[in-house]
């Protein structure tokens, strides 16, 4: 008799306990009906055990006899209400949502409104949902639903469980989203359990979001997977450290993008508190998966233990890297061999697109990814699908490394690629009072580029594309100012070739374009020279510059006038034997013969047809400066009044110092 009476001490320690943990609803109401039944109970055994008499005794016993019935009947409604797992639905009764306004949202869960999925034990819908104002509410607790404020959220995801096995992940689903509050991981806004209907109701994004699973053969840039991977890292740790949950079915399915710039993580049915450190079954855990590849994601001591831990998830995460890098959803490759998740055989599984990024569009400079990002990506992958789980990294160690390889491929872009709407507001939308000319294919417009160092000069050429001409001028022009740094050539601020546009931004010459003075009498023999000289040393090539200074009118001009090019003009000129007839009128005095044979030599043979037969620039900036020679030679006194002009520079330089001191 004691024993019995000490054991009910403990039962009502324990339920009190029970009691003080739990909130409304059906499960709680169970319990206190218990309760109160084994409080009777606890005084009718102390009256028996008090009782001296046997007919006393008698008495106390049929009463604990009666009360027996009560006490099964109670404890069998709480079983009941435990395994249905109704204990849970009522403890999050302020996410309850009427199914009525779901059929609303779904027009009775029609054809239209539902959307693709790989999970074979439910539905998923869309659309707008009207129902309580979830941020004004944290738990009913005294309150009248129908008091609270309503809200219509738009776009919701709808996920109908089919599965009846799969009720406890139903609730656990609810349980581990309830309080779950991050922009990487997927909101629960509500869920159903009207009937034998289980369904959970996701904020936002429904018609723009996919899975990764499903756009691994988008041809996504190398930074966009680096940067996916890295919110993954961010969100997964979310959940691990903050909400202590250990998520157990990772995979490119449990992950949606929304416009390609976010991700959020779902598929938490399956998910464990760290704290409780249950031991699963991995039989009864294959066949209770959503995500029907689920198992192909397991690390290997999980699929032999059936116990999960954080190492477990990460070695999941890396096997969603390494998909990433090969563009191969992990199931369609399921890799055997541990030797394949080594660096050098990882190197040879990067996808071919990644690979070639942009080499098949010859308008942008920058092509493939950066070297180092790709070769972090790689070693954290390799790390993640460590065999021993000792050896796997942490979330922090994999979002500090991938980090590092998002920057170095953000510095990686193109930071000359400018935004079309910045160069239309620096021209005043290619205004008419921006126009400043002409120039190979396009119209040349100055504007003011404001930046968050000020404002600054610049001159944009727009290209005509309608013409279908100029692309391969554009890129050879691009290429050129973008490798090659030099004094004598102007400098490339940008360029922007978003669809049908081309332009090139450059910096501002405060005197303008030579074609400007070409015909002005002021620009000098000699000083054409030395223009001559100074382009040479500042471009690769000379195609049809050095002929566009003697003759005095530029290319476009040429074709105006006479309806042709500047290199067939020279060729017919040439066989013609009138080659002095393209020269400037008001220098054809100043020149010497042999100076003006030299230049018209090394200038025809820069216009030669065949690039490798042009001379280079060293060779050109070596004839030029021969005519310059002649040049001087040939005009008596010259040489020495260019002389005494050079010494008495010096000599003020001298005294400007000598001052200065």
């Amino acid at each position: 008799m004691d024993k019995i009476y000490a054991l009910l001490l403990q039962l009502e320690r324990g339920l009190g306990a029970i009691i003080k943990s739990t909130s409304s609803g059906a499960w709680k109401v169970e319990v206190d009906k218990f309760y109160a039944l084994l409080l009777h109970l606890k005084r009718e055994l102390g009256a028996m055990i008090k009782s001296t008499s046997s007919e006393a005794l008698k008495v106390q016993m049929e009463k604990f006899n009666a009360l027996l019935p009560h006490l099964e009947k109670e404890l069998g409604a709480m079983v009941k209400s435990t395994s249905s797992g109704a204990w849970k639905a009522n403890k999050f009764e302020h996410l309850r949502i009427r199914l009525i306004d779901i059929q609303l949202a779904t027009n009775h869960f029609s054809k239209e409104s539902e959307l693709p999925t790989n999970e074979e034990s439910c539905s998923v819908y869309t659309g707008d949902l009207e129902c309580f104002d979830r941020e004004y509410v944290s738990s009913l607790e005294d309150k009248n639903k129908g008091e609270l404020p309503k809200r219509r959220y738009n776009n919701v995801r709808i996920k109908c469980i089919n599965d009846a096995n799969a009720e406890a992940m139903f609730h656990t689903e609810i349980e581990v989203l309830s309080t779950c509050k991050h922009q990487y991981i997927v909101s629960l806004l509500g869920f159903c359990d009207e009937g034998h209907h289980m369904i959970l109701v996701y904020e936002g994004h429904g018609m723009n979001s996919t899975s990764l699973q499903k756009t691994l053969f988008a041809r996504y840039p190398w930074g966009m997977r680096v940067a996916i991977c890295y919110l993954f890292a961010v969100g997964l740790n979310y959940i691990h450290n903050e909400m202590e949950v250990i998520h157990r079915q990772i995979s490119s399915n449990t992950i949606f993008l929304h416009d390609k710039h976010s991700i959020q993580i779902s598929g938490f049915g399956l998910s464990t508190f760290l704290s409780s450190n249950q031991d699963e079954d991995t039989g009864h855990l294959g066949k209770n998966l959503l995500d029907p590849f689920g198992e192909c994601y397991m690390a290997p001591e999980f699929r032999e233990t059936g116990k999960a831990t954080k190492e477990s998830d990460i070695y999941s995460f890396g096997l969603v890297m390494f998909e990433m890098l090969s563009g191969i959803p992990y199931p369609h490759y399921r890799i055997t061999d541990t030797e394949s998740f080594k660096y050098g055989t990882l190197k040879q599984k990067v996808a071919q697109e990644i690979k070639e990024e942009n080499y098949s569009n010859k308008l942008f400079l920058k092509k493939g990814p950066n070297e180092d990002s790709l070769d972090i990506f790689i070693k954290i992958t390799e790390q993640c699908l460590a065999v021993n789980p000792e050896q796997r990294p942490t979330l922090q160690v994999i979002m500090t490394e991938l980090g590092k390889a998002v920057k170095f491929q953000h510095n990686h872009k193109d930071h000359l690629r400018m935004s079309f709407k910045d160069i239309e507001s620096a021209t005043q939308s290619f205004g008419r009072a921006n126009y400043i000319g002409v120039g190979g294919f396009g119209r040349v417009y100055r504007g003011e580029l404001a930046s968050e160092h000020g404002s600054s000069t610049i001159v944009a050429k727009r290209l005509d594309t309608r013409s279908g001409q100029g692309d391969q001028q554009f890129y050879n022009e691009l290429l050129i100012l973008s490798e090659y740094k030099h004094d004598n050539v102007i400098g490339l601020v940008g360029y922007n070739n978003d669809e049908q546009e081309r332009i090139i931004v450059y910096e501002y010459a405060s005197k303008g374009s030579l074609d400007k003075y070409l015909n002005e009498a002021s620009l000098t023999w000699i000083i054409r020279l030395n223009i001559c000289i100074d382009i040479a040393r500042g471009l690769a090539f000379l195609h049809r510059v050095l002929f566009e200074i003697l003759y005095g009118k530029s290319t476009y001009e040429i074709k105006q006038r006479e309806n042709q090019f500047l290199q067939s003009l020279v060729k017919r000129r040439l066989e013609e034997g009138r080659l002095d007839e393209l020269v400037f009128n008001p220098i054809k005095n100043q020149i010497v013969p042999e100076a003006l044979a030299t230049f018209q030599a090394i200038g025809y043979r820069c216009l030669h047809d065949d690039r490798e037969k042009r001379p280079t620039a060293q060779h050109v900036l070596v004839q030029l400066q021969k005519a310059l020679e002649l040049q001087v030679k040939g005009v008596p006194g010259l040489q020495e009044f260019l002389e005494m002009i050079v010494n008495l520079g010096h000599m003020l330089r001298c005294q400007d110092e000598k001052l200065g001191g």
